[in-house]
């Protein structure tokens, strides 16, 4: 099945009016009907994405998520890492013969990154789970800095592996249902100095300074020594900043957190007089695989 695009307003979605300033509607939401089979696809790196729930596609190759910020090389034969992410570069044949991967959420983030250089036969692809701990460890710069350093050893330009990049962000929850403590504020802070800024070019860390921290804070109304990360607009910033192309990058625009066919931990945790709100083991797989064509096929 096949998603469909549409448009999320700033007040519906909470999306600092410096995020939209910056980043206009280039980056597209993606709002399917329903999440279960819902494929998303990366045209350029003919990959896609596509989502399940309750379980992961079969022959899917999964992580283990332990909410760090390593992330795994995928290689035969296939193993669940102890990580947070898989990358691999290599030719498009090879990257033919890898399964399905996966990663599960329920409120983080399921990152998806791939790119096929202009006038190569290369492919380049990141799959990584993005929790607040993840994300303030870098783990999205992980992910492109080691994407960029097998493309330089093959001999391919960090310019052209940027430029042919294109991203799927998974729903999550909304920074206005996920108040978080200081200490996970000044995680981000940090992480914004020494990821963020260090590994941006000046133009780029001056447009998105300001709008980084507007989308750590983005509940109007949040309680003293409280904050209200949005992790998927800040993910938008990093990524950003490491320059990849705005226009390249889709968003599922879906708040997690009260949704009635997406899994959220954070609800699930809440307790009432009678139990448990939800299902805390309930989770939402979303996998990056590589769609075949004419091209791959050889001839009989």
């Amino acid at each position: 099945m096949e998603g469909n695009h549409a448009s999320v307003s700033a007040a519906d979605a909470l999306v600092p009016a410096s995020f939209s300033a910056l980043f206009g509607p280039e980056i597209l939401p993606f709002q399917p009907p329903s999440f279960h089979g819902a494929s998303l696809a990366l045209p350029h790196s003919r990959t896609r994405i596509e989502f399940t729930l309750g379980d992961s596609l079969p022959d899917s190759l999964r992580v283990s998520a332990v909410h760090g910020h390593q992330i795994a090389p995928v290689r035969f034969p296939w193993n669940v890492p102890e990580a947070d992410g898989f990358f691999f570069f290599g030719s498009r044949k090879e990257a033919l013969a890898i399964p399905p991967l996966a990663i599960s959420t329920a409120d983080c983030l399921a990152v998806a990154l791939a790119s096929q250089p202009s006038g190569t036969d290369f492919v380049a692809f990141a799959l990584v789970h993005a929790g607040w701990r993840g994300y303030s460890g870098g783990i999205l710069q992980s992910a492109v800095h080691r994407l960029v350093q097998s493309a330089a050893e093959a001999g391919v330009s960090a310019a052209a592996l940027l430029a042919a990049f294109e991203v799927a962000i998974s729903p999550a929850i909304f920074g206005r249902s996920y108040e978080c403590g200081p200490e996970v504020l000044d995680a981000l802070e940090e992480h914004f100095a020494e990821h963020v800024v260090a590994g941006s070019d000046f133009a780029h860390r001056r447009d998105v300074a300001h709008v980084y921290q507007d989308c750590l804070r983005v509940h109007p109304r949040s309680a003293p020594g409280k904050v209200h990360p949005d992790l998927q607009l800040l993910a938008i910033c990093d990524l950003y900043a490491l320059g990849l192309t705005p226009a390249n990058m889709q968003v599922a625009r879906v708040n997690t957190y009260g949704h009635s066919e997406l899994p959220s931990f954070r609800e699930a945790s809440l307790t009432r007089a009678d139990g448990p709100r939800g299902d805390t083991r309930r989770r939402m797989f979303s996998h990056l695989l590589l769609v075949p064509d004419e091209a791959d096929v050889l001839p009989t």
